[in-house]
């Protein structure tokens, strides 16, 4: 009975450990993509800003 229990027992801390660690690996999947986003954003930023940089020193 105490050895069922104990089985039990651990196959639930295992379920719950892959479950613990499926929800972090998803969480750094979204952190990283959030992240790619982001750069892309910032690197067209940056594209623009030197495009307008341009065209004001051509004026001057």
């Amino acid at each position: 009975m105490q050895k069922t229990l104990f089985w039990k027992r651990l196959a639930g801390k295992e379920k719950a450990d892959v479950e613990k660690a499926a929800a972090e690996k998803l969480r750094l999947a979204t952190q990283i993509d959030t992240q790619q986003q982001f750069n892309k954003q910032f690197e067209s930023l940056v594209v623009e800003h030197d495009r307008l940089l341009m065209i004001f020193l051509k004026l001057v």
